[in-house]
């Protein structure tokens, strides 16, 4: 498997604000915390391998607090299988596009998202976000 590096694509904008706004509301209960997009993929014009970089910036007492958000994957192995399994499954339809993925991987997510504490209301924004059929 070789690297793909593809022109910039003024898409990486846009996901990374669909990303960073699910990260804002992990992070509601942190003051100060920051999501920043970096990396290639932040420069417009720039060539790059089509993966987002995203920084998560916290105040170091916080940083403990900000893992714990999303560290539900790594706690729950049946999760996390369940997860990789539905994105395996996805990726292997040629005709795939990000927004059908995404809209695939939404009823797994929300599982994620329940052992991760959020609430009724945040997970059916972040569905909203990520299947607008739903």
């Amino acid at each position: 498997m070789g690297v793909e590096v593809v022109a910039w694509d003024p898409g990486w904008s846009r996901e990374f604000e669909r990303v960073a706004a699910d990260l804002r509301r992990a992070l509601a209960d942190l003051p100060g915390a920051a999501i920043e997009h970096v990396g290639s993929t932040s420069v417009p014009g720039l060539a790059a391998k089509p993966v987002l970089d995203i920084d998560v910036i916290v105040a170091a007492p916080d940083v403990p607090a900000a893992v714990a958000a999303r560290d539900v994957l790594r706690r729950r192995p049946d999760l996390r299988e369940a997860y990789a399994d539905v994105k395996l499954a996805l990726a292997a339809d040629p005709a795939m596009d990000i927004d059908a993925y995404l809209a695939g991987k939404s009823a797994v997510l929300q599982r994620v998202l329940a052992e991760a504490e959020l609430t009724e209301a945040e997970r059916a924004e972040i569905l909203a976000l990520n299947d607008p059929t739903a």
